[in-house]
């Protein structure tokens, strides 16, 4: 099973990004961006949203293929 969570953050950690700079780069608030990585989508309104999030994230950070973790 794929720790979509702990991928996200080891690609922000090794690009040198915060949490913050995420945010900023992908327009989701900073608590929204914890939660992706935490795996935790109850800060998220609806799972259509979620799925957005996912993809700008893994666009933010590099992610080439990011279609399995969405």
């Amino acid at each position: 099973m794929i720790e979509f969570g702990k991928t996200l953050r080891e690609h922000r950690e090794a690009k040198g990004l915060t949490t913050s700079e995420v945010a900023q780069k992908t327009h989701i608030l900073v608590q929204q961006v914890e939660a992706l990585e935490k795996e935790d989508f109850s800060k998220i309104a609806a799972p259509i949203y979620g799925r957005g999030f996912v993809k700008l994230y893994c666009e933010a950070v590099g992610i080439p293929d990011y279609k399995p973790l969405v």
